[in-house]
């Protein structure tokens, strides 16, 4: 299932350089908002599809919109930005109106590293830049994937399912799981999550090493 991504925030700088950095890391951004209308939420079917990042002008702000979201959309993904963890961002998360949140200060790397974390099923972080900061698999080499198992990756990075990576790719389900095997061993990881994080990161990382050569040739 490829998942479609919602950017809100009043910050017209903040909305086209975080999409901008989804793009780039193979993620898809539907479209980038000032602000939730109720014409929004009408347009938007729920299902857990869809994903809104919402950065408020306050996190109080944030929290109350992502209540009234919910009590239209039950399965959309909801992820908060904010400056500070509150009691509040908390509270939202036990109670179910909040998927999770990514504090502004983070990096980009444990930024991009949370927000996949969520796409993929993940649960709910109370620190994701501390879970998710640091980088276990660095050192493993990516080359050592086959084609296939290459576009496995890609597909697990949108959050598909084995059934239907199998149909797109014009192989069996037992054929998928096989590739899924052995591309696991390769990157020395233990579950579809983590080598879909690390595709984000490898991916991330060269756009970071592409930029810099960019600017200096």
């Amino acid at each position: 299932m490829l998942i479609q991504i919602t950017i809100i925030s009043p910050n017209d700088i903040f909305r086209e350089g975080f999409r901008h950095i989804l793009e780039v890391s193979g993620f898809s951004v539907t479209s980038c908002l000032r602000k939730c209308l109720g014409t929004t939420l009408t347009q938007m079917p729920d299902d857990p599809g869809q994903l809104m990042l919402i950065e408020p002008d306050s996190t109080e702000h944030g929290v109350a919109l992502c209540k009234r979201i919910r009590m239209t959309h039950r399965r959309v993904r909801l992820v908060l930005i904010c400056d500070v963890k509150g009691s509040d961002m908390t509270d939202a998360i036990s109670a179910g109106a909040l998927d999770g949140f990514i504090l502004k200060n983070a990096s980009c790397r444990p930024f991009i590293d949370a927000l996949a974390h969520f796409i993929h099923g993940g649960a709910p972080l109370q620190d994701p830049q501390a879970a998710l900061g640091g980088d276990p698999h660095a050192d493993l080499n990516f080359e050592l994937l086959t084609p296939r198992e290459r576009q496995i990756v890609e597909h697990l990075v949108r959050g598909e399912p084995n059934k239907i990576i199998a149909r797109k790719l014009g192989i069996s389900e037992a054929t998928v799981k096989v590739h899924l095997k052995m591309l696991l061993r390769k990157l020395r990881v233990d579950n579809r999550t983590q080598a879909a994080l690390y595709a984000v990161r490898r991916t991330a990382a060269e756009t970071s090493t592409n930029a810099q050569v960019d600017t200096t040739s």
